[in-house]
């Protein structure tokens, strides 16, 4: 059946099959396993402390125990409690420095919640040595043993999670202290990590405990592995596109995106899925791997911001007046101190349906998106200003009805240029559907750009 080991000698415990007459068949422990019971017995002894107490301690009893065990026992959680203050106080000072080291930050206060699993791990200790030193009974005893096991194995699960979360706290301090927060989504993604793997190894653990064969089930997980690659194909590939998304960083926390057809707020990267507070502050969580495939537009990373907008004035606008317009824009932009003014320009672009177009392209020296909005509002009221000034007005989509009498076009210059055209035909020089190679090379050039009354000129 098995083997009882005490101090250094065994007991093979065998059975025997015995027939009694014509009753079923019993299975009895064998003469040879009891005639060596009381050589086993007499090595295990009374505890050895027994020897140093008064025989009232050891003769007294009640509910079978020795009144000495009572006493015992009833020391046993206030000495355990004492003794873990001073465990507390001894190794805190101890963990200081090496916390320091990973770190580079100090805080007491966080080291300060390792008391409650260093608490419990002592008492657990202090109470499973009690036990053996007490010399209970063996049901007993095997029952305080599996608890006092278990309840070990949870404590140093959760020394070891609640360390990696000092850790990784205290890290991102000093992430955020040198001015490399970016990193946070790597260390949230360790600390995750190695919470999982703390909590799957205690678990593993206690199952061993309980008996069970773990060895034959992790051997199956190289068969099963495939298996389960199959069917978590979805939750595997999402746990890769989160690795890829904190390693290349194509998002950080904090970054607002584009995703999609969506903008929102990165607020945390995990190990499945990225949660992204949209400007509706829904919540919106996009699976790792479909997030890794898509295009991501990252407007947390502009140095600066293009400033767009197009100008439309009305029809009426004489072109002095647009002259003037387009002179005092630009003078806006390379004035302003936060446009860009070696990129900065202003254009007259087209001809609208109602309007003359302004095309202006600058950048605004600005990361920050709510800052840009001050600054582009300033700027397109000084806009207003100079329209205003010039003495247009912007167009609107319109259609303007004159009531006029009709003074017809313009006989004379309609009879010149009929005349010009009859000219190029009977000459057999009409411009169509070009002008001769010589003629364009002739006419090159002979138009100035920039015009003689120019301000760009040279006036040398």
């Amino acid at each position: 059946m098995g083997i009882v080991t005490a101090n250094g000698k065994s007991l093979e415990v065998l059975l025997d099959r015995v027939q009694r007459g014509k009753s079923p068949p019993l299975w009895l422990f064998a003469a040879e396993t009891l005639r060596k019971v009381p050589e086993i017995y007499a090595e295990i002894g009374p505890p050895w402390i027994e020897a140093y107490l008064p025989r009232p301690l050891l003769d007294t009893q009640f509910l079978t125990f020795s009144l000495w065990q009572w006493i015992t026992i009833l020391l046993v959680i206030p000495v355990a409690l004492v003794l873990a203050r001073a465990v507390n106080r001894l190794l805190i000072p101890l963990l200081r420095p090496a916390v320091r080291y990973l770190t580079q930050e100090q805080d007491d206060r966080q080291l300060s919640r390792l008391e409650g699993p260093i608490r419990l791990l002592t008492l657990v200790v202090t109470s499973y040595w009690s036990v053996t030193l007490l010399a209970l009974p063996f049901l007993v005893r095997e029952v305080w043993a599996r608890l006092a096991v278990t309840l070990g194995i949870a404590a140093t699960t959760w020394l070891i999670i609640r360390l990696n979360g000092i850790v990784a706290e205290l890290t991102g301090r000093r992430l955020e202290r040198t001015k490399r927060a970016a990193s946070m989504t790597i260390v949230r993604l360790v600390q995750r990590f190695v919470t999982a793997t703390a909590i799957l190894a205690g678990g593993l653990v206690f199952l061993y405990t309980l008996g069970f064969d773990l060895t034959a089930a992790l051997a199956g997980l190289g068969v099963g592995g495939l298996a389960v690659a199959f069917a978590a194909q979805k939750t595997l590939e999402n746990l890769f596109g989160g690795v890829m998304i904190t390693s290349d960083q194509p998002i950080r926390v904090g970054d607002f995106c584009r995703f999609g057809d969506q903008v929102g707020t990165v607020e945390d990267i995990g190990l499945r899925s990225t949660r992204i507070r949209t400007p509706d502050r829904t919540l919106v969580s996009v699976p790792n791997g479909q997030l890794a495939s898509m295009s991501l537009e990252n407007f947390g990373v502009r140095d600066k911001i293009w400033f767009h907008p197009t100008i439309q004035l009305r029809y009426e606008t004489s072109p002095d007046q647009l002259r003037f317009v387009l002179a005092g824009i630009r003078q806006l932009l390379y004035a302003h101190s936060k446009v860009e003014s070696q990129s900065a320009r202003v254009r007259f672009v087209a001809f609208g349906t109602s309007s003359l177009n302004l095309d202006i392209f600058a950048y605004v020296q600005a990361t920050d998106f709510a800052a840009f909005l001050e600054i582009q509002e300033d700027l397109l009221l000084r806009i207003m200003d100079i329209v205003e000034q010039s003495g247009t007005g912007f167009a609107f989509p319109s259609t303007t009805a004159y009531v006029a009498r009709d003074r017809g076009l313009d006989a004379e210059k309609t009879e010149a240029a009929i005349a010009q055209v009859r000219q190029w035909r009977a000459d057999k020089d009409l411009p169509f559907p070009n002008f001769p190679s010589e003629r364009i090379v002739r006419m090159s050039d002979t138009i100035e750009y920039p015009s003689p009354d120019s301000a760009v000129r040279d006036k040398s």
